[in-house]
């Protein structure tokens, strides 16, 4: 996810659009997001990231471990997951937004690279 991430954009450019979104998708993204387990999804913050390529997709990479895997535990540990349909899937909606703007970028850069 980190790499893929790092070839669509850079730090500045996530800044940007993090900017783009307002405060208010800001203040939500900085939210823990709660899961059908015990386990929440810690929030992303963009001010307090110190490498924000890296934590923006690490954040990404929670999100789609939690819905793509739906074991209560993994390696004898309680993780974090969203049953499908259940009210808490609702929680990650917070995250289509980058991940449409991510997507339109990839495909953007995808079909250049088809080009040439």
């Amino acid at each position: 996810m980190e790499c893929v991430i790092n070839w669509l954009v850079d730090q500045n450019e996530i800044v940007d659009f993090f900017n783009s979104k307002g405060g208010d998708f800001n203040s939500k993204v900085k939210e823990n997001i709660k899961t059908s387990s015990v386990i929440d999804i810690k929030g992303f913050d963009i001010d307090k990231s110190k490498n924000i390529v890296n934590d923006l997709s690490g954040w990404l990479y929670s999100i789609r471990c939690s819905v793509v895997h739906s074991k209560k535990s993994r390696k004898g540990k309680v993780t974090a997951i969203f049953k499908p349909y259940s009210d808490k899937s609702e929680n990650i909606m917070v995250s289509i937004p980058i991940v449409k703007w991510l997507s339109i970028i990839c495909i953007s850069k995808d079909s250049k690279i088809s080009d040439e």
